[in-house]
């Protein structure tokens, strides 16, 4: 994979006053430098990397300096230890609730919902019926088995595979494998990706060596791999409607990173042996997950 391809997440797994554990999707190319980058701060008490499970361990003193700071320093030593590529930083671990078994098994159903008054095939139509409904019973039971392994259970909704199953025995497949469909997955359909914050490091033109000049651009971050994502627009666009593109800013991340950067006059400083700090700018324009 490509420095381009390379997509760097740093997801907070665990935290409490003076203590957080940071999970790094990559290890660094010099894990020592990233520690040392990192722990250069007045307040910040211990920095402990494990190779194997990819973690970090952070003690500091929350007075004296604040979590978030702490973050965006791992996402900004990461960036430059991966040649700075953009890092992404997630409150929580990343889910896919909509998978795409269920987009394939919706667009089986909706193929054969077309053919209906289409079609006058009796044959044609019992095959469409059939691989609806085999295909959604798949993606159910494909929902299931990943909130087992994700969650160590499944919801409630799982159990209308059984509906849709006996009502299949009966002979009857298109409009329980709809049911069925939109039992499981409605409230996934609109359910808005999770956001996160991303760190573009990007380097400035005068300095170089130990007094490199670089600054820090962080931003909200909605990247979405999924094939379903087309359809996620439509939540953001209620909540841009209702409460204003300005209310990110307010709460999560990017408002905690923005307060901790006015605490240092929008300057990242310490960062190893970079003796000019790093400026720190907030944009609310949403990154388009390239580098």
């Amino acid at each position: 994979m490509t420095t381009a391809q390379v997509r760097l997440t740093i997801t907070i797994a665990h935290q409490l006053p003076g203590r957080v554990r940071l999970i790094l999707s990559h290890v660094p190319r010099d894990p020592d430098l990233m520690v040392h980058r990192v722990g250069r701060h007045k307040g910040i008490d211990s920095v402990e990397f494990n190779r194997m499970s990819r973690s970090m361990l952070v003690t500091f003193n929350p007075l004296e300096v604040s979590q978030a700071e702490i973050v965006v320093r791992a996402a900004c030593s990461l960036s430059l230890d991966r040649d700075r590529v953009p890092v992404r930083i997630l409150a929580r671990a990343e889910t896919r609730d909509l998978n795409d078994s269920a987009f394939y098994s919706g667009l089986a159903l909706l193929v054969a919902l077309a053919a209906r008054p289409v079609v006058r095939n009796a044959t044609t139509h019992l095959y469409l019926n059939w691989s609806a409904g085999l295909v959604t019973a798949g993606a159910v039971l494909s929902h299931g088995w990943q909130d087992m392994r994700l969650k160590g259970y499944f919801d409630p909704e799982v159990l209308s595979v059984v509906y849709l199953v006996a009502a299949m025995l009966r002979g009857r497949f298109l409009s329980p494998a709809l049911v069925t469909w939109l039992t499981t997955f409605g409230r996934h359909l609109f359910k808005p990706t999770a956001r996160g914050v991303e760190i573009r490091v990007t380097r400035n033109p005068s300095g170089s060596g130990a007094d490199e000049r670089f600054s820090v651009i962080v931003s909200p971050d909605r990247h979405d791999t999924s094939v379903t994502k087309f359809l996620r627009f439509i939540p953001a666009f209620v909540q841009y409607a209702v409460i204003g593109g300005a209310g990110i800013t307010e709460s999560g991340l990017l408002g905690a990173i923005r307060d901790s950067a006015g605490v240092h006059r929008q300057v990242l400083d310490g960062l190893g042996d970079m003796n000019y700090g790093i400026p720190i700018r907030i944009s609310l324009v949403e990154s388009c997950g390239g580098s």
